[in-house]
């Protein structure tokens, strides 16, 4: 067989693949111009098998929209990823997505090409986004022969700075839900942690309204300026 032919034959090629890699090559790029109070963005969160997002496997996925200042509550999307070999049981209590559940979920192709249909190039807003990212990425890349990598926001790393709260620069999700008193649907639900996401990312982009960090590209910036120092610190 020849390297072409090896190439080829390594790109999935379900149907749900090849749409996704079709509307994938038709979708442009992200604006991150403008105010946070017309920003667009997707917020993410994940369920995996394990806490290791280089190996271990994708379970579920949970994103919803901001759009001009507020959650689109009639934008979201969720999915729950059929698993071959299902997580350990120590695993299932911590999402509480059960073994039979896990067995007979969406095949991946499919849910990986529904989350891409909904997310698009939109900037991506998570806690502890990075994990979800290549997450997300390493099933994109597996199911549908597409690269995931699109700009994003880590609130663990942006909010201590926005809300000038130091002491906060260790905080869990929970920690933050209790600071604020948020009142989430459910936790540890791909949905449910996307969704209470959204609100702290709310309260974020309303404390950058109006000052230097008023936008995409200048949160970007404060993160990489976060991320720098905390490199520096270790």
């Amino acid at each position: 067989m020849g390297l072409l032919s090896r190439l080829f034959a390594r790109v999935p090629q379900s149907e749900a693949a090849r749409h996704a890699r079709r509307m994938w090559a038709q979708v442009g790029a992200p604006d991150l111009e403008g105010r946070l109070s017309r920003v667009r963005c997707v917020v993410i969160d994940t369920e995996t098998a394990g806490l290791d997002p280089y190996r271990d496997s994708l379970i579920a996925i949970g994103a919803c929209r901001i759009a001009a200042g507020a959650i689109d509550l009639a934008g979201t999307f969720e999915a729950l990823l059929a698993q071959d070999v299902p997580s350990r049981t120590d695993n299932v209590l911590v999402h509480g997505i059960g073994h039979a559940a896990q067995a007979a979920g969406i095949v991946p192709d499919a849910a990986t090409a529904g989350f891409l249909a909904f997310a698009g190039r939109e900037p991506v807003v998570g806690f502890h986004t990075r994990f979800d990212l290549v997450v997300l990425d390493r099933a994109l890349q597996v199911h549908l022969g597409i690269t995931y990598r699109p700009p994003y926001l880590d609130l663990a790393l942006i909010l201590p700075a926005l809300l000038d709260m130091p002491r906060a620069a260790g905080w869990t999700l929970d920690d933050w839900i209790g600071h604020f008193r948020l009142q989430p649907p459910g936790r540890h639900s791909a949905l449910s942690d996307a969704f209470v996401t959204a609100q702290l990312a709310l309260i974020g982009f309303a404390r950058a309204e109006g000052t230097a960090n008023d936008g995409l590209t200048r949160l970007l910036a404060l993160q990489k300026q976060v991320l720098a120092e905390r490199i520096r610190q270790a």
